[in-house]
């Protein structure tokens, strides 16, 4: 027995020895261990163009809305994810005064429509000159969001569950251009509200040019038919029944909003001034899930739109 004992730890101590020399070790094999520990202080630069210096690990980081909290959901970092209660009050000195009581390590400022991105920075730098460690950060875009996932990741040391999300969206962008064809892109109306107008005729609603919902629209193959079009307000662009006729869409996509349950909405396919819109003739219409366009769900929700607009080829 002991020939045998000695015979298995000799064996041991070489396989030990050839590790070292291939440069491996036990740590980097075991699960859950990450592997890329975020060295501090670290500098960055954020999308406003400044300088941000991370003196330490960021315990609580303030997030101001529902996406960013899936956001930090989605690289790992929810656990250090403090949402803000307090709206943007009054005024950023109002806003100011209430972060600061809240004592948190950073904030995390983001913005999803160009349009948002100045008063965004205008934010940021009055939370920095007051002492507040403040990263913006610009989420106009697929791309702008993977190399986001990898960078706040990095920042919140969670770099291994980041890496893997920005992957997967990375993956999903890229199925996506395979299953593109030379045919152009196909025309959408993305309907997100209905609103009466001054003179009682139905407003409609669409996706703001320059957005994180045009990019996913444009990366999957469609044409938003208001794409020129002024915003009405910042989130939306608003048009009526003549100009949704005259564009013609071969595709209608409806997010998921309030007036889906208002007795006053009229769906779809029940909308008389309509019926001879290529969308409706050929039932060409998506109602899209309330998660859409969420950081967590965006990998699901560019396959889900390409395999929309492109049913066709993909049946064959």
């Amino acid at each position: 027995m002991a020939i045998k004992y000695e015979r298995w730890l000799s064996m041991l101590v070489i396989a030990l020895a050839l590790m070292l020399v291939s440069g491996c070790s036990f740590s980097s094999s075991l699960p859950g261990r990450t592997t890329s520990k975020t060295s501090y202080p670290l500098k960055l630069t954020d999308s406003c163009g400044r300088d941000v210096v991370i003196q330490q690990e960021p315990q609580t980081v303030t997030v101001l809305n529902s996406w960013e909290n899936d956001f930090m959901e989605t690289i790992g970092a929810g656990h250090k994810s403090k949402p803000f209660m307090g709206g943007t009050g009054p005024s950023i000195e109002a806003m100011l005064n209430e972060i600061k009581a809240e004592k948190t390590d950073l904030v995390l400022i983001d913005w999803r429509r160009e349009i948002d991105a100045e008063i965004s920075c205008t934010i940021t730098g009055k939370l920095s000159r007051n002492g507040v460690t403040v990263y913006a950060a610009d989420q106009t875009t697929i791309p702008k969001v993977i190399q986001e996932m990898k960078q706040i990741g990095k920042m919140l040391n969670q770099s291994l569950i980041a890496d893997n999300a920005s992957k997967r969206l990375t993956q999903a962008l890229q199925e996506t251009q395979e299953t593109l064809d030379t045919s152009g892109p196909k025309t959408v109306f993305w309907e997100i509200q209905v609103n009466e107008g001054d003179d009682g005729a139905p407003k409609y609603s669409t996706i703001v040019p320059k957005s994180l919902e045009q990019s996913l629209l444009t990366d999957a193959g469609g044409s938003n038919i208001a794409a020129n079009e002024e915003p009405f307000i910042p989130g939306q662009v608003r048009i009526n029944d003549d100009y949704i006729q005259s564009a013609d869409p071969h595709y209608i996509l409806i997010s998921d909003y309030e007036a889906l349950n208002n007795r006053n909405y009229t769906p779809v396919t029940a909308r008389d001034q309509w019926r001879n819109i290529k969308a409706v003739r050929e039932n060409r219409i998506l109602s899209l899930p309330p998660s859409f366009g969420f950081p967590s769900t965006l990998h699901d929700d560019i396959l889900l739109l390409v395999k929309f607009l492109y049913q066709e080829r993909l049946v064959k």
